[in-house]
């Protein structure tokens, strides 16, 4: 849609990404209303995996929008051109659900999400590219020629509902938008075209490849998809229920949330990492054995060895004869032996643990990850991915989540308020932040509960005022009651429900 250019921000001395829109959609009012408002959602999403939008402007005429410059490679080229494993793809991907699940729970649709709107970057974050402005790009009559895996043309269908057209790219629209039904082009249309992006990962091929467009349109309503272990047999099974269930023809048969797929996406590239790096070494091969020689039997090898070799007493039959002549002396000898040894192996033992705590010690690497001083409390999660932390600003508390890889990636999940916020604490998958509040002068608080990627906080337990302790499977939590006369130790489900007592103590005594 339109040119785009390399420029520099002369005034914040950064590079953008300066896209100038055709002069038909600027000339179009009412486009150009649409294309404002879409752009001004897009532009207040922050996320780390969401290319930001800085600038939306008009000079001599001409509209354009300043972006963030992604230095990188696109999706595309990663799956086809580079060949990447199938386990960084799943990274890469989970990153792109990770931003749709913002971008979604701020009511923002992409509505053209394929390979060449998603950069990797030189540190391998996916980020994504053009919210916001799927709407407006141009018309382009349908191919009628074959086309390519790397061909990204435009379709526009009629719409059924009112005058206009609905536009994506083909090979990657969902049914309701090949078959220009707006009235139900909502967040699952992302999500269908997720999955013809995560297909198209597994087996380098397009999910619903025809010999032109209108082919390619007629698949997408029409047809099913061949399974990936048809084109890729060492793709994993549970990788294709996800594929199945994101191209569903129907929305209400597809994933409700993308953050419910992203979490289903990080476990399962959890494991093909762990089955990656357990796999056992080669094992030594053992020395060859001699065959016999054709023509030659067993007993016939052996009778051509020197017959020397039967009637020498070996070493070993020596050792054996000299210990029975001395017994005492052998269990002697033995004894000392042995003490020496041990002696030899607890001394370097002793050395080796000392040198590797202090090489140990030499090696740490120590990374700051905040600079405002205003840091009060905080957690990271068990993949060292996420770092949430409470911070004080004139009295007033808040929470913030952020890429550890990233800079510059800090977003507010939970708004400034003058309650005490505690207790902060990530469940052991790493899809949830735990946190306490309480009132300036109440001790206790009430526990919530709020999803990484995204999403209103959920009151679980009223009460508690301290960290919640997590079972090693992650299902249920432990936590402390104080009252005046009596603690109580407390567990109950992750979810909140279920709370039950376990012991209390009473008096001077406590927990």
């Amino acid at each position: 849609m339109g040119e785009v250019y390399l420029a520099q921000d002369t005034r914040l001395h950064r590079k953008v990404a300066l896209k100038i829109l055709p002069l038909k959609v600027a000339a179009n009012q009412d486009r150009m209303r649409r294309f404002e408002q879409e752009a001004t959602a897009a532009a207040s999403l922050s996320h780390p995996n969401i290319a930001h939008i800085y600038e939306i402007g008009e000079t001599q005429g001409v509209i354009f929008t300043a972006m963030e410059f992604v230095e990188g490679k696109t999706l595309r080229e990663k799956i086809h051109l580079e060949g990447t494993e199938l386990t960084k793809l799943l990274r890469y991907l989970q990153n792109v659900a990770e931003g749709l699940a913002k971008a979604h729970a701020a009511g923002v649709v992409h509505r053209d999400l394929k390979p060449d709107n998603i950069m990797i970057t030189g540190d391998g974050h996916a980020k994504i590219l053009d919210f916001g402005l799927a709407k407006l790009i141009e018309q382009r009559p349908p191919a009628t020629s074959a086309q390519g895996s790397s061909e990204v043309d435009t379709a526009m269908m009629p719409q059924h509902s009112t005058p206009g057209t609905v536009i994506g790219t083909v090979g990657y629209m969902s049914p309701e938008q090949a078959q220009g039904k707006t009235e139900e082009i909502d967040h699952r249309s992302d999500i269908f075209s997720f999955g013809c992006i995560l297909y198209e990962a597994a087996t380098r091929k397009r999910a619903f490849a025809g010999k032109d467009a209108l082919d390619s349109l007629h698949k997408i309503v029409h047809a099913q998809t061949p399974q990936i272990c048809e084109v890729n047999p060492a793709a994993p099974s549970e990788l294709q229920r996800i594929i199945r269930r994101c191209l569903a023809k129907d929305p209400e048969d597809r994933y409700q949330t993308i953050k419910d797929l992203a979490i289903e996406l990080k476990d399962l590239r959890r494991e093909l990492e762990a089955i990656d790096t357990n796999i056992p070494p080669p094992a030594v091969s053992e020395a060859p054995v001699a065959e016999v020689p054709p023509g030659q039997t067993l007993s016939a090898t052996i009778s051509t060895a020197p017959s020397s070799l039967s009637t020498r007493a070996s070493s070993a039959e020596y050792v054996v004869a000299e210990i029975k002549k001395h017994k005492v002396a052998a269990i002697m000898v033995v004894g000392l032996m042995t003490l020496a040894l041990l002696g030899v192996g607890f001394g370097v033992y002793r050395v080796l643990r000392q040198k590797k705590a202090a090489l140990s010690f030499q090696s740490a690497k120590f990374t700051r990850l905040t600079s405002t001083g205003k840091s009060l409390r905080a957690a990271i999660s068990p993949d060292g991915k996420w770092l949430v932390r409470v911070i004080d600003d004139g009295g007033q508390q808040s929470l913030w989540l952020k890429q550890v890889a990233v800079l510059n990636s800090d977003t507010q999940i939970v708004p400034p308020t003058e309650l005490y916020y505690s207790g902060v604490a990530f469940s052991p998958n790493g899809n949830y932040i735990y946190y306490s509040v309480q009132e300036k002068n109440d001790p206790r608080g009430t526990l919530f509960q709020v999803p990484v990627l995204g999403g209103p906080a959920r009151k679980l337990l009223t009460g508690i005022n301290n960290a919640v302790t997590f079972s090693p499977d992650g299902n249920q939590i432990a936590f402390f009651y104080y009252f005046e006369d009596q603690d109580r130790l407390m567990i109950a489900n992750a979810d909140g429900t279920g709370e039950r007592m376990l012991a209390t103590r009473g008096g001077n005594e406590f927990f």
